[in-house]
């Protein structure tokens, strides 16, 4: 070891170096994301609950998901739409790519038509029911 004080600099500059990329690669959180879709295409971190399609489908035909707050039921009940989606399914690779679900996909993949109704969109106290809907729709 002819020069320790180089060899110290050299590992403190090649630490912030990897530290500094780390930091780069970050994932952000997807607050006030609830489409999977969006989720996604912005590289968000997402817990993978694909692995529960092939056990929602032997469940049964009536399946009560609850769960608290702020827990992910939106963006589960999107990401089932995409999977299932007949309009979506030549995008399967594109949004699943990388989860356990395009590895081992079901036989029900993109066999469906999706019909999305986004009720935290409708406020009785502005309105009758029917020009709110007329409004949405």
């Amino acid at each position: 070891m002819n020069n320790p004080a180089g060899l110290v600099y050299f590992r403190y500059i090649c630490s912030i170096q990897l530290l500094l990329d780390a930091m780069n690669k970050v994932k952000e959180l997807p607050y006030g994301i609830s489409d999977f879709t969006e989720l996604r295409k912005a590289g968000c971190y997402y817990a993978d609950k694909t692995q529960y399609i092939p056990t929602m489908e032997r469940a049964g035909r009536f399946l009560f998901l609850i769960r608290p707050r702020r827990f992910g039921k939106s963006i589960f009940l999107s990401m089932l739409a995409a999977y299932y989606d007949i309009a979506r399914q030549d995008k399967f690779d594109e949004l699943f790519d990388g989860l356990w679900i395009k590895d081992n996909p079901t036989e029900e993949k993109g066999k469906y038509q999706v019909l999305h109704l986004d009720f935290s969109q409708v406020h009785v106290d502005r309105g009758s029911l029917e020009d709110l809907f007329h409004s949405y729709c």
